[in-house]
């Protein structure tokens, strides 16, 4: 196309040239006025044309960065299964592992008796106890300070499990 458009331009001009020979003042300068149109329009079209032979090229080159994106999309598509394969084969031999090294620890260790539970001692205090309400800013170990005893008696002569009292609770206090 471009060679049509400059064959065209330069076939205008030749023409314009012909006919201003035989032309007057006034139309040779028509004349030229449409030649100088002639190579603008025709300056215009080659810039459009390599306008759009870079644009072809540009997609050109990214349907081929697509294609090539596509065909690594299937690659990872292909490694990602297999890595998940991979994984459940892992994981098989690890609990087969796991099963076997169990059995080889069970047939070294000679069978021991089974031990039962352990429960906890309660101990319980044999001494006089007073009753105790529970005030504001009290807890556990400065009750203990105050009757000269350990927060481990408290908890064992009033039944507790944790440090926790509230306000207005009664317990029992060790009395000397």
């Amino acid at each position: 196309m471009k060679k049509t458009v400059l064959a065209v331009a330069v076939a205008a001009g030749a023409a314009l040239c012909v006919h201003a020979q035989t032309a007057s003042g006034r139309e040779n300068f028509q004349l030229t006025q449409a030649l100088n149109e002639v190579r603008r329009v025709a300056s215009q079209i080659d810039v459009l044309q390599n306008n759009q032979d870079d644009l072809a090229l540009k997609l050109h080159k990214a349907e081929s960065a697509a294609k090539e994106v596509e065909e690594l999309r299937g690659e990872i598509a292909a490694l990602r299964n297999d890595l998940e394969s991979l994984r459940r084969e892992l994981n098989a031999m690890h609990g087969k592992i796991v099963d076997d090294l169990a059995k080889k620890i069970a047939r070294m260790q000679p069978a021991a008796a089974p031990t039962p539970p352990k429960t906890p001692k309660k101990t319980t205090y044999s001494g006089n106890v007073t009753e105790y309400t529970i005030a504001s800013g009290d807890t556990l170990s400065l009750i203990a300070s105050a009757f000269e005893t350990t927060v481990q008696t408290l908890k064992d002569i009033n039944d507790l499990k944790t440090d926790n009292i509230r306000v207005g609770q009664k317990i029992k206090v060790p009395v000397k």
